[in-house]
């Protein structure tokens, strides 16, 4: 009886411990599409930037 107390309470910690992974992970793709979504926007300013003094000239 004790080794099945035992057993179901690792298999949480386990189930937890996976669970946290996953969140980490999902917060790391998040992190990564925000950086990728910020660099594209700094790009497209200078982009604009550059337009805009192309057409001053």
């Amino acid at each position: 009886m004790f080794s099945f107390f035992k057993r179901r309470k690792a298999k949480k910690e386990q189930e937890l411990l996976e669970q946290q992974e996953q969140q980490r992970l999902e917060q790391e793709a998040l992190a990564k599409q925000e950086q990728e979504r910020a660099e594209q926007e700094a790009r497209a300013q200078q982009e604009q930037q550059r337009l805009e003094q192309e057409a001053l000239a």
